[in-house]
This record gives structure tokens, C-alpha cells and sequence, in this order.
């Protein structure tokens, strides 16, 4: 006999795909979360907005947050269009300051919520294989490595919560739009108090930099990609050129600390086209991944997963046009976010147009 099938599957257990599990949980919905479960070698730290708190509050865990995450940020400095640096106190936001977080134990807190409110989650686990179309029961045949072995399993509804690797690219033929492409250059620094987070622009990007303390600084160097390949064969030289120009950053790396420890990641904007179909949706970073310096990275991401639940439950009691108006309201955040970030953007003019933010946009 074949196993029951599941309301939802879901791809990915970031936080999208936890907040996306968690509100169909909420209406009674039979949801497995797929994890891969990836090691996070030494603590990754982030600080999230204080917007997190609607969320949480929303999925039923701002207490539990309080009581978990207690490194509230209460400075974030920036010296950018002027060589003066300005501190912002948390004390004038209606909600409170930020937190900092490691994200591998904020992640699989998440996730260890969600097991105790119901919803089912594997770890170490990947998909394999899903239908393309859904058979004559509106079902999607997946087949999903679960350690050794491997799971056949069906469901009425999949979202791909896998972020920018996006399994809807691999499954449904979707496709990225680069809106714009950056590269992120991580490496740590001395410690530093008070908790805080400072931005500072260069010629060649931005920096930011996480002071946690004790613990060692969290230093990001953010460039366009063009702009990085251009240095390929001198990134060294670049990178300290640019942490030259820098009064606020600089003081926190040690000569040369960070050439033989750096990390690249890929970061900028892009959004998934189309963000759903039949019997499939994308939320968080799958489907709309937005510039770091709007500072709402997972709270934006927490945010499209519980829509991208919303939107699910609706489908799953009846309603299939009910992903048009969740996609629309993804492309008109990401274009009320886009005109914020090029206003910002367009402040800095002390090195022409390296820093200034080329709108692209969603067609």
C-alpha cells in the first residue's frame, strides 16, 4: 500500500520554507519539510530587524524568540555619501532592536518548532526527482534521499524554499532573472564592542561589519561581479585598496588578517520567473532574493514564506488562481525595495558610478 499523501511538501528548511510549513500547519495541513541539513563549520552571525517580531508574532514564537536570542543590537553606524560616520540608536524604533544571531542555531531552532507544532521534518535528506505534471489525482509523484535510502512519496502541493539554488529551475523549467549580480568577501576580524553593525562605502562597493563582542568580528566586502572580475588576478590588492578607504572598518582587521581566510559568496538581486504553476510555488530567496543592503534579508524571506503559505492553503481548499496575486505582490515589493536601495545607492557620488545601483528590475 502506498503511503498517504502529503497536503505539502516542502524544499528546504531555511527559514522560507519553515515559515511557509509552519502557517499551512496552522490550518490543518499534513506538511513534510525536506532539509539537507547543511554544516555550518564556525558560526555564521546575522543581524535580523526588529520587523522579525511581526512575524514570529504571527507564527505564534516571538516569546520563545526573546527568551532564546538575547543579543539585542542597539547601534548600526554608517559612513556613506560623507566621510562622517552616523550612529542610528535602536531606541527610537517602535519595536525594539535587532538581534544578533548565529544562523545555524536560529535555523534549527526554527525547525525544531515547527517538529513540535506538527510538522514533519527530515534531515539530511535532498529531492531527488519530482513529476513534472501531477497525475489524475492532482498529485506530484518525489523521490527523496533520506540518508541511505530512498523515499517515494506523493503530495498536492511542493514549494521550493532552497533559496537562490532553486529546485523549480531544475523541475519546472523556471528561470532566474539577475536584476543585479554581486559578490560577498567574508572574513573575520578582531572583536569588538559594543554589539553593533557599521556600513561604510568604498570606490570598489560597500563593507559591512558585526561586532559581537568577545567573539571575533564578522567582516563583509560587497562588490559587483563585474567589477570583481576585472581584479581577478590582483583581488588581494583590490581588497585592501578598498579596506584602505575605509575610517570606520578598517581599524577592526589586522594588517593582511584577511587574505589567507576569506570566503566569496554570490550575493545581489534576482527573482524566480515564474514564482509558481500547477500543483508548485517558490517563496523566500527562490523566489525573490534582495540586495543586502536593505538589512531585511530574513525577515523578508520569513515574510514570503508565511504569504507562500497563505497562498498555498488557498490552493489546497479549492482555489487554483490563488497563486497570480501572491507572484504579483512579490514583483511589487521587489520593486518598492529596488526604488528605496537605487535612492540609497544614489546618495553615494564621492566615486562616480561604482556604487550607484543600476535598475534593472523585473520586466
Amino acid at each position: 500500500m502506498s503511503p498517504q499523501p502529503w497536503h505539502a511538501v516542502v524544499v528546504g528548511g531555511g527559514p522560507a520554507g519553515i515559515a511557509c510549513a509552519l502557517s499551512l500547519r496552522s490550518v490543518g495541513h499534513s506538511v513534510l519539510v525536506i532539509n539537507r541539513s547543511p554544516r555550518r563549520p564556525v558560526p555564521q552571525w546575522e543581524l535580523l530587524s526588529p520587523l522579525m517580531r511581526v512575524v514570529l508574532e504571527k507564527l505564534g514564537l516571538l516569546n520563545e524568540y526573546d527568551r532564546v536570542f538575547d543579543i539585542p543590537c542597539h547601534l548600526i553606524r554608517s559612513v556613506w555619501a560623507e566621510p562622517v560616520p552616523t550612529d542610528k540608536s535602536s531606541m527610537f524604533h517602535p519595536l525594539g532592536a535587532g538581534r544578533m544571531v548565529d544562523r545555524g542555531v536560529f535555523d534549527k531552532w526554527l525547525r525544531d518548532c515547527a517538529q513540535k507544532r506538527g510538522v514533519c521534518v527530515w534531515n539530511e535528506s535532498f529531492l531527488r526527482a519530482v513529476s513534472r505534471r501531477q497525475n489524475i489525482f492532482g498529485l506530484r509523484d518525489l523521490e527523496v534521499q533520506r540518508g541511505d535510502e530512498t523515499a517515494s512519496i506523493s503530495a498536492r502541493l511542493v514549494v521550493d524554499g532552497t533559496g537562490r539554488a532553486s529546485v523549480a529551475r531544475r523541475f519546472w523549467n523556471a528561470r532566474r532573472r539577475i536584476v543585479r549580480r554581486m559578490a560577498a568577501i567574508l572574513f573575520l576580524a578582531q572583536p569588538a564592542s559594543p554589539v553593533s553593525l557599521t556600513v561604510e562605502s568604498t570606490a570598489g562597493g560597500w563593507w559591512s561589519a558585526m561586532c559581537l563582542g568577545q567573539a571575533p568580528s564578522l567582516v563583509t566586502f560587497y562588490t559587483p561581479v563585474e567589477l570583481l572580475a576585472q581584479h581577478r588576478s590582483q583581488m588581494s590588492q583590490f581588497i585592501g585598496e578598498n579596506l584602505a578607504e575605509t575610517s570606520a572598518i578598517s581599524p577592526l582587521v589586522r594588517a593582511g588578517s584577511w587574505a589567507g581566510n576569506r570566503q566569496i559568496k554570490e550575493a545581489g538581486t534576482s527573482y524566480l520567473n515564474p514564482m509558481a504553476g500547477d500543483g508548485w510555488l517558490a517563496c523566500g530567496d527562490s523566489a525573490v532574493r534582495y540586495d543586502p543592503l536593505c538589512g531585511q534579508g530574513v525577515f523578508r524571506a520569513m515574510l514570503g514564506g508565511l504569504r507562500a503559505g497563505e497562498a498555498g492553503s488557498d490552493y489546497l481548499a479549492g482555489s487554483v488562481a490563488s497563486f497570480g496575486p501572491y507572484e504579483k505582490q512579490c514583483l511589487a515589493e521587489l520593486h518598492t525595495v529596488q526604488a528605496r536601495l537605487q535612492m540609497i545607492y544614489g546618495l553615494e557620488t564621492r566615486w562616480g558610478s561604482n556604487n550607484a545601483e543600476e535598475h534593472i528590475g523585473p520586466e
